[in-house]
């Protein structure tokens, strides 16, 4: 019986974090422009858009890989930046099947994706710049 119930705490345990969802939006800044913060504390993990379009993977605080989502759930594009030196590793695209393409024909197709990524990163800027100034004036 025992066991039984050590089981289930696992088991509701994973399911828990796997419900827990963090948001772009929910992140701060850090002790510089590139750190994100999650409660104070640089974030690791994946932080996604409110329609989950857009999703960001961290490694301390640092963003390390970037993607968007076509309308049908399909890969459209993937960034690789090394976190630690912030240079691009590879930047790849994909139409709304899955299949690789270049960026010419990603532009042509879906400019649409590059716009949802841009508004994105542009919102997550002004509310992380709003945050810092409230934090200053206080």
């Amino acid at each position: 019986m025992k066991k039984f119930f050590c089981c289930l705490f696992a088991l509701s345990a994973v399911l828990a974090a796997c419900t827990s969802k963090v948001y772009l939006a929910e992140l701060t800044p850090g002790e510089d422009d590139l750190v994100f913060c999650l409660d104070g504390k640089r974030f690791t993990g994946t932080a996604c858009s409110s329609d989950d379009v857009v999703k960001a993977e961290f490694k301390d605080g640092l963003l390390a890989e970037g993607t968007v989502y076509h309308v049908n759930g399909k890969l459209g594009i993937r960034i690789k930046l090394n976190p630690y030196t912030d240079e691009l590793e590879s930047v790849e695209f994909y139409d709304d099947k899955g299949t690789p393409i270049t960026y010419e024909e990603f532009l042509n197709q879906y400019a649409g994706l590059l716009e949802s990524w841009d508004k994105e990163s542009q919102l997550i800027r002004q509310q992380m710049l709003l945050r810092q100034q409230e934090a200053e004036q206080k």
